[in-house]
């Protein structure tokens, strides 16, 4: 079962989460790279790979509203 991707979802935030996990197996997964680790993350979310969603991601950017200016 997939995790639901938080509205406001950011690429660093994916990508500490990928560095984290790779980090983590890296004892008992010694050839695990950060690629391998952004698509484990990719499929945590339900999305077949990394550059899916990353489209997604700034597709969701480019569709929200600007934030308002403090006067």
């Amino acid at each position: 079962m997939s995790q639901q991707l938080p509205p406001r979802s950011n690429l660093e935030y994916l990508r500490n989460q990928a560095k984290a996990l790779l980090e983590g197996r890296r004892a008992a997964e010694p050839e695990m790279q950060l690629a391998d680790a952004l698509h484990l993350v990719a499929r945590e979310y339900g999305f077949p790979s990394w550059p899916k969603l990353k489209a997604h991601v700034e597709q969701m950017l480019e569709r929200a509203p600007a934030p308002a200016e403090m006067p």
